[in-house]
């Protein structure tokens, strides 16, 4: 059983990456853009591809693999992941209409 199904998390991704897949994050992005790839049948890339990340190492992946990147904050401050790069930061998550907006690159 990977890490996924143990957490639960599983049941909400039809596909991704986790931590059993490869240890460096970048790898990590890189294999569920391939992932996507494969199961959507285009190629996703920095045009249309976000990583979603609440740590400055989750915003350097996202950069290091040539994607979008949307800091949350949480543990590390909307400073600390402008600081590592992030294109968007986000205080959280509950202005959907706004994370959607910034996803689909509308005037928020």
């Amino acid at each position: 059983m990977e890490r996924a199904e143990k957490a639960g998390l599983k049941q909400y991704f039809k596909f991704g990456a986790f931590g059993s897949d490869a240890i460096e994050r970048s790898v990590l992005v890189k294999i569920a853009l391939k992932k996507a790839k494969d199961g959507f049948g285009f190629e996703f890339d920095g045009n249309n591809a976000f990583l979603l990340g609440d740590t400055p190492r989750d915003i350097v992946a996202g950069k290091t693999a040539g994607v979008k990147t949307m800091g949350i904050a949480g543990d590390f401050s909307t400073k600390d992941l402008e600081e590592a790069g992030a294109d968007f930061v986000l205080e959280d998550l509950k202005d959907t209409k706004k994370v959607l907006a910034i996803i689909f690159n509308e005037r928020v």
